[in-house]
């Protein structure tokens, strides 16, 4: 059974007018098949012209898939670390206003405990509270 390639003025395709298909025999068990055929189709012997064609061909599919992974990811991961960049900016603004607020509470918490406000001293026997006397523990009252 022998195939030639069919012109371009029978009506076929033009594209498979360039491409003949050829045929060969195999090896194994005499069948007949085509040379781009990675296997036998009756007993599965290897054909290596056809294994090497189908297999530089997975190749490339694979490089070009590659690329286009590689492009689609990098501008997700750049918007997705934006985004976590905010977030964490964000915390740390919240973080730091509660630790702003937790030391006002517990520096005027120790500051009632010990009977003193920031700046004033009570003067023993006196009612109104007088700015920036500090009493020290050596000043004695009679």
């Amino acid at each position: 059974m022998s195939s030639r390639a069919i012109s371009p003025d029978q009506g076929e395709n033009p594209i498979m007018a360039d491409t003949e298909v050829k045929k060969i025999i195999c090896s194994s068990c005499g069948a007949e098949f085509e040379d781009t055929l990675p296997k036998c189709p009756y007993c599965g012997s290897l054909n290596y012209k056809g294994a090497e064609a189908e297999y530089l061909g997975k190749l490339e599919s694979m490089r070009q898939d590659m690329q286009q992974l590689e492009q689609v990811p990098e501008k997700e991961l750049k918007k997705k670390l934006k985004k976590k960049q905010k977030f964490v900016i964000k915390l740390l603004i919240l973080l730091a206003a509660l630790a702003a607020i937790l030391a006002v509470i517990v520096f005027r918490a120790q500051g009632c405990q010990s009977g003193l406000s920031v700046g004033k001293r009570k003067l023993p026997g006196s009612g109104p509270v007088i700015p920036g006397a500090g009493l020290r523990r050596t000043d004695r009252f009679l």
